[in-house]
């Protein structure tokens, strides 16, 4: 769900805004996404958090469709061979073949390639400069993603294989290896996390330290704690989806307050079990009350418990929400040594346009609080026989459109809502 490229039921209406990163300056491009700040300026985000003077928005941004210079070098001097069914279709809307149970790792690329700064960033080559060789994957994964990335927005193709890229997953976490089905939501993460440690400007970051609270208001460390997360994760992964969370907890007893604090690049959603129907905003709410737990004070030691409440302290350019449809099965669970998951079928009803969560959030210094959704990764069935696919808005054809697998076809915005909705983007 994105205040960058998203889009909604009425994709032509004259007075659509988009929202520009606030750490970016006005270009006089027509909104290229240039290289002064296609990553994250720590020194000037940190200055406007403090009250510094903040850019104006450009609320023209947008990425264009990537165009290839035949005059640059090849991105690397692997050989690739992407099998690609040749056929002229508009820039974004190329399939994604299955190699075998590999529908939950398309239907998240599919999502990700419809990110329109990503798309950018990696087409355009600018991640070289970033690129990290000290990260686990040493850089190759952004090499192969950027590299079909590169074919998707080619318009040369109808479909194309993600072997190398598959192969190179496999590599690093087993799972993904393999043939059988997983979780798309779990191969998010790693994506994620792959392409944040492969293009982090900090090339060995340190630890991070504890942060003393003891003295100091909420307010002051929340900006303690996300400036030394910033001081060492600097990448287009932290700036266009990272927020922070507070959790504060409460002694029963003595009112001693304890804060932790939490960056994330999703908020995971917990769905109801005793509802057939739900709303986002409900489930938001859901995630944001104060609960009681069992809890032994850490200064008066009472073991009275505690009232406990997280806080949305910063929300991302762009929010993924992640619907909480998979939960152990206790029977299963019972039965033998193997932990069971089972599947929440409600129906979680959501926006397309204008999801306002200023109310979900602490205090009212969030730059960005309305998202309009431009993508849905999807999950059909059950754990043993599912599919996922992607609902993806595409600028190029002015259209939502289904990606299943190696097909992609057009889709009518009223079926982007869904009882398989998994993952928002």
């Amino acid at each position: 769900i994105g205040t960058l490229g998203g889009r909604g039921q009425n994709p032509d209406s004259s007075d659509r805004k988009t929202e520009k990163l606030k750490d970016e300056g006005s270009s006089n491009s027509g909104g290229k996404l240039r290289r002064s700040y296609s990553c994250l300026n720590v020194a000037q985000m940190l200055n406007q958090e403090e009250g510094g003077p903040s850019k104006p928005k450009d609320e023209g941004f947008s990425v264009p469709v990537p165009k290839f210079d035949r005059k640059q070098k090849p991105m690397d001097i692997v050989k690739r061979d992407f099998a690609g069914v040749w056929g002229t279709t508009k820039p974004g809307l190329t399939g994604l073949r299955n190699l075998g149970n590999t529908c939950y790792m398309n239907s998240i690329l599919q999502c990700v390639s419809n990110t329109e700064p990503i798309v950018q960033y990696f087409v355009s080559r600018d991640f070289e400069e970033d690129l990290n060789k000290y990260s686990d994957t040493r850089g190759e994964v952004a090499l192969e993603f950027a590299a079909m990335l590169q074919q998707l927005w080619s318009h040369q193709y109808k479909s194309i294989s993600p072997t190398d890229l598959k192969a190179t997953v496999g590599r690093y976490k087993k799972e993904f290896s393999g043939r059988d089905q997983q979780d798309s939501h779990e191969f998010l993460s790693k994506l994620l996390e792959w392409l944040h440690e492969d293009t982090n400007r900090i090339k060995k970051p340190s630890k991070m330290p504890e942060i003393d609270c003891s003295n100091i208001s909420p307010h002051e460390a929340c900006k303690k704690f996300w400036r030394s997360f910033l001081e060492r994760n600097q990448s287009i992964i932290v700036q266009l989806f990272h927020g922070l969370t507070m959790q504060t907890t409460t002694c029963q007893d003595c009112g001693f307050k304890s804060l932790k604090f939490q960056e994330f690049y999703n908020l995971n959603l917990f769905i109801p079990e005793d509802r057939n129907k739900i709303s986002l905003e409900e489930c938001l709410r859901h995630y944001v009350q104060e609960n009681n737990i069992d809890y032994v004070c850490e200064k008066c030691r009472s073991s009275r418990g505690a009232k406990q409440k997280v806080e949305i302290v910063k929300l991302p350019p762009i929010l993924i929400i992640h619907l909480e449809r998979f939960l152990p099965d206790e029977q299963m669970i019972s039965r033998c040594d193997e932990v069971r998951y089972r599947k929440k079928q409600t129906y979680v009803s959501y926006r397309l346009t204008g999801l306002n969560l200023q109310e979900f959030t602490r205090g009212d210094e969030n730059k960005y609080t309305t998202f309009n959704l431009y993508a849905v990764s999807n999950h059909f069935g059950s754990l043993e026989g599912g599919h996922y696919t992607a609902s993806c808005y595409s600028k190029q054809g002015r259209s939502w459109y289904k990606y299943d697998d190696q097909d992609v076809s057009q889709m009518d915005s009223s079926r982007v809502e869904s009882t398989a909705a998994y993952i928002l983007f």
